[in-house]
């Protein structure tokens, strides 16, 4: 797995790269410090990148549509932004820009890797539950429902949509909860059926209500 990191701190770079390899310790990375060099990275490589992961306010991502330009040179990678912004308005901004996931700087090395994990292997999309217990839903989900209308969940699948919430993966899902992969993915299914929803990030709005 070939991973691109965009930060201008050399330092947090190094650090990022450490915990990337407990993902994969043959995973092989290229930095970039600023966007006109991730961009040119992305352009001119031999292979394809299997992900992208760029901080939002590094340099020369001040520009209008900084971000969408660079989703457009690579459409089939998914880049991840991991930012020291909060922001409700920059993690708005990038999600609807295309990015893949949202992890903030401030989370730490169990939630980064969950999320990780859940973009790579299960193709989801991470949004941090913070935003979305504030208030905020994921960017183009489904209104969430009015208190009234809440769907009735076991406590089984409460639990494991905290878990979804928290970007587990479904075998981490498994792990935490003592039961088999096929189980978790089992419930996921069921709660997406019960929220009416079809995505993961979907189903983490949904439990800014009902969580």
């Amino acid at each position: 797995m070939r991973v691109l990191i965009a930060d201008d701190h050399s330092l947090f770079r190094d650090g990022l790269e450490q915990l990337l390899k407990q993902l994969d310790e043959d995973m092989t990375f290229a930095h970039a410090a600023d966007l006109a060099e991730a961009e040119a990275d992305l352009r001119d490589a031999e292979d394809d990148y299997d992900l992208v992961i760029i901080d939002w306010r590094m340099p020369g991502m001040d520009r209008p549509g900084a971000f969408r330009h660079l989703r457009e040179t690579k459409p089939d990678t998914p880049v991840v932004v991991i930012s020291a912004s909060e922001e409700p308005a920059d993690i708005e901004a990038a999600m609807q820009a295309g990015a893949s996931g949202y992890i903030p700087k401030s989370s730490n090395a169990q939630v980064t890797l969950g999320a990780l994990r859940l973009i790579l292997e299960s193709g989801g999309i991470y949004v941090p539950p913070s935003l979305l217990r504030n208030g905020q839903t994921a960017p183009g989900a489904p209104p969430p429902p009015r208190r009234d209308e809440r769907p009735r969940l076991t406590q089984r699948q409460v639990e494991v949509l905290r878990l979804i919430a928290d970007g587990k993966s479904n075998r981490e899902i498994a792990a935490a909860l003592a039961i088999t992969e096929g189980t978790a993915k089992v419930h996921v299914a069921s709660i997406m059926k019960s929220l009416g929803v079809r995505r993961r990030a979907d189903a983490v709005a949904r439990a800014a209500v009902i969580l």
